[in-house]
């Protein structure tokens, strides 16, 4: 669950179908805190009542009994997550003993080796998540998300036991209704066995841990937390019959005592799980929440109004602004007047500024041009294509001429010290032709009349070591005043 949309306070709810343990967390600086711990009875319906109006405005966290879910550990030959949650229907199918259709599937990255990734699978089926549901409706408490009692085991973990939680390491909870193992690394649930009452629980745990350990983690845990009812009792007895190093949670959460941490420790792990990047959320589908933005209306309205108080600066700041650079330009259009010799009123509008901005522009129209500014000459790419074209109608493709250099250099152009000046371009052309015949044939082009060159004004041409040189000037088309 994103950090923005988490409240300030979550409540997380173990329900074992004859009563509620609840506890309210929150977090302080990166810390959690229990405000508040309860355990009611189903069967009284005043209790009942009354916690159904302190959650109404809570975020709540439930979980299905370990019996009704199924995990699975898979490799998917994959790496970025949206991928590999895309492809997760398709890869667990052959894992499930039910029907895809009928399951709701959740999943946890635990591990990326090159292209591949570890994925544990979570699959409930859907009548369960149904019978979930309405027994929590029937006390009138709707939750926000439905997790997995292994996930908040591992969670629970996570805060409590210091320096362990990011091990390999095995989790048994000792329940009155059920007991359960749980084998956990860093955060991450990798499998879960549980322990009916009517099998011996001693027999029972090492089976379960047997079998967690034949599974292969890398490293091999070596280490089994114990938490919940008896654990005093029953640590040493456990720790002779699976052979690990059993300890307790050696962290006590602030706002409650031990006891009580170990009473409630799936509901606290509910509702710190919730922290994750990516939680375990059965809530989907057909089971989504009907109201999901009702513990975000107050940030959506707050955004609302932050949004709309912004806009309002900006436009003032804007309309202030509109006002500075109206008035530099006054003061420069002023300023202009004053130096053209035009009439300067005693106050600028933008009316007044169109009209004189009209007024300049029309006197600067009407003015006289003393000398043209642009010639009007041929380009070197104009009298080049001028003179390809003229030879290769003229010559056999065998005499062309190529082109060594050309210097094109206006030598002479008007100003307003000499406006009686032209603009004259002089050309000067460096080429080789295993013909003599094609660089006579150049040589009539530019001498003859034609419209680039300018014949009337001396040509130059030279032959040296194979090379032949020729200057020679373009015709000025200019047209002046």
């Amino acid at each position: 669950m994103d950090f923005v949309f988490n409240p300030k306070e979550l409540i997380g709810i173990d329900c074992d179908g004859e009563s509620l343990r609840l506890a309210m967390m929150q977090k302080k600086n990166k810390s959690w805190e229990v405000r508040q711990t309860k355990k009611i009875d189903l069967h009284e319906r005043e209790s009942v009542n009354q916690i159904y109006k302190s959650l109404k405005k809570q975020y709540v966290v439930s979980c299905l009994p370990a019996k009704d879910i199924l995990i699975r550990r898979l490799v998917i030959a994959l790496k970025k997550e949206r991928e590999v949650f895309k492809a997760l229907d398709f890869q667990a199918e052959p894992l499930l003993p039910f029907a895809v259709d009928n399951a709701i599937l959740q999943g946890q990255i635990t591990e990326q080796q090159g292209n591949s990734s570890d994925v544990t699978l979570f699959a409930a089926r859907k009548d369960h998540v149904m019978t979930h549901l309405s027994t929590l409706m029937d006390v009138q408490v709707e939750p926000d998300a439905i997790s997995t009692t292994a996930e908040a085991l591992v969670s629970f973990a996570s805060l409590t036991c210091n320096g362990k939680s990011q091990e390999p390491l095995i989790i048994v909870h000792l329940n009155g209704s059920q007991t359960l193992c749980v084998l956990a690394k860093g955060d991450h649930v990798l499998a879960q066995r549980s322990i009916g009452l009517k099998e011996d629980l001693l027999i029972g745990v090492e089976k379960a841990v047997l079998s967690l350990l034949a599974m292969g983690v890398v490293p091999a845990p070596t280490s089994l937390v114990l938490v919940g009812q008896d654990r005093e009792l029953l640590s040493d007895e456990i720790q002779k019959t699976t052979g690990l190093s059993v300890f307790a949670p050696n962290s006590i959460l602030k706002g409650v005592s031990e006891e009580q941490m170990h009473a409630f420790a799936v509901a606290i792990g509910l509702a710190a799980s919730q922290s994750k990047k990516r939680v375990i959320n059965f809530r989907k589908q057909e089971f989504c929440h009907p109201r999901p933005l009702r513990h975000i209306k107050k940030a959506i309205v707050t955004s609302i109004f932050l949004t709309g108080a912004l806009a309002l600066a900006i436009g003032f700041w804007g309309m202030r602004d509109f006002a500075t650079s109206k008035q530099m330009i006054q003061k420069r259009f002023a300023q202009l007047e004053q130096t053209s010799g035009l009439a300067c009123s005693d106050e600028l509008d933008l009316g007044a500024i169109e009209r004189q901005v009209s007024a300049i522009e029309q006197e600067i129209l009407t003015s006289p041009l003393e000398f043209p500014i642009v010639p009007n000459i041929p380009s070197v790419s104009t009298l080049l294509h001028w003179i390809s074209e003229e030879l290769s109608f003229r010559t056999q493709p065998s005499n062309s001429i190529m082109i060594e250099s050309i210097d094109y250099k206006m030598v002479s152009r008007p100003s307003p010290s000499a406006q009686k000046e032209r603009y004259l371009v002089r050309v000067q052309l460096e080429f080789k032709t295993p013909s003599a015949l094609a660089a006579r044939t150049f040589k009539e082009l530019i001498s003859a009349p034609n419209p680039h060159v300018d014949t009337s004004r001396e040509l130059e041409w030279s032959q040296s070591r194979g090379v032949w040189k020729t200057s020679f000037f373009l015709k000025d088309k200019t047209v002046y005043g």
